[in-house]
């Protein structure tokens, strides 16, 4: 993407009315498939996919990147809605897999 795209693109969301609708289009239920398959086949082809996972183990190995990730991991867990939320889904886990295992009589 070049500057004057990222530009562009950075003031169209910041426009209120053009959010609002870009939102409105990108949460319908078919655009929302549409974009699933379309990953999921982009990273169906071996090619594809072993390019985007060494970007990715590439990216990770950067100490700034690496900082910057666990920064916003801290932020999340410190707000008290997300944590809550986060809490909640690890018992609903572990309350999940009691209810599945098979005990012996």
């Amino acid at each position: 993407m070049s500057d004057k795209q990222r530009r562009a693109t950075k003031a169209m969301w910041a426009d209120p009315a053009k959010r609002k609708k870009r939102l409105a289009a990108l949460a319908s239920p078919a655009r929302r498939a549409k974009i699933c398959a379309a990953i999921a086949e982009s990273w169906a082809d071996p090619a594809v996919r072993e390019k985007r996972s060494a970007a990715i183990v590439a990216a990770h190995a950067d100490p700034e990147v690496r900082r910057k990730i666990g920064a916003a991991s801290r932020a999340r867990w410190d707000d008290p809605v997300i944590r809550k939320k986060m809490v909640a889904a690890m018992r609903a886990g572990k309350r999940r897999r009691r209810e599945n295992t098979v005990l012996p009589p």
